[in-house]
């Protein structure tokens, strides 16, 4: 699958736009078909839609879009469940993920490794506090419903680090809503005590550096339930 992958990529530079981008769309279809029988297999209770078009198919392809890179970093990485696809996809390259729950991180462990998965390094950290990578020292740097937990400040705070690390795109898969659309930042959930945050990440962008170019890409066909992701999802990409 890898070589395949690999030869449409290469294929980028030769190929009409036009060609190039219905191959890769029959490329990720086809991909995304047999993800989605693996997927009813070992997780019965997954969202009955297709992946093809979803949160986890743009971000994938969007990352491997962004190939040759090196490492990768994701932080609030859960137990790495984005690694089980990337990793085997790109053996040659070393990815990194962060989360601040060490006993998810343990999980993912276990499961990368009972799965024989080498090219991952999972560890406990925080968005807030990447200071044991260098700057300038990842190709790409993303993140997957993170920034929902994270206030304004840290959200910021969070941010700059990412793009200090970053020597590539950094991609995000958050909610995304103007600021003029939103009443509040902060929505509580129904019938519970906690809530979530949300941003204008276009807005955020500008006002950390004028040289940022923010692109905010809405995810066609959303799975996640929780949160209103069915409306506001999206790719956010953050280049210098």
């Amino acid at each position: 699958m890898f070589s395949l992958l690999r030869v449409i990529l290469f294929s980028r530079s030769y190929l009409p736009a036009a060609v190039w981008g219905r191959v890769w769309s029959a490329y990720w279809r086809k991909f995304w078909r047999a993800e989605r029988v693996i997927e009813q297999r070992v997780a019965p209770n997954a969202p009955e839609e297709p992946i093809d078009g979803s949160e986890r198919a743009v971000l994938t392809e969007e990352i491997v879009r962004s190939y040759p890179f090196e490492n990768l970093l994701e932080v609030g990485c859960s137990f790495g469940q984005n690694f089980f696809t990337l990793a085997s996809l790109f053996p040659q390259v070393n990815f990194f993920g962060i989360d601040i729950d060490a006993e998810r991180i343990a999980h993912g462990q276990s499961m990368l490794s009972a799965e024989g998965v080498e090219n991952v390094d999972l560890r406990v950290a925080s968005v807030l506090d990447l200071s044991e990578y260098a700057s300038d020292s990842i190709d790409v740097v993303t993140s997957c419903a993170l920034f929902l937990y994270l206030d304004p400040s840290e959200a910021e705070r969070a941010l700059l680090e990412m793009l200090r690390v970053a020597r590539g795109p950094v991609l995000l898969m958050e909610q995304h809503r103007a600021a003029d659309e939103l009443e509040s930042l902060f929505v509580k959930r129904e019938g519970r005590a906690d809530g979530y945050w949300l941003h204008d990440y276009e807005k955020l962008g500008r006002g950390l550096s004028s040289e940022l170019h923010v692109s905010a890409q809405k995810i066609p066909a959303p799975r996640w339930p929780a949160e209103q992701w069915k409306n506001y999802a999206h790719l956010i990409e953050i280049t210098l």
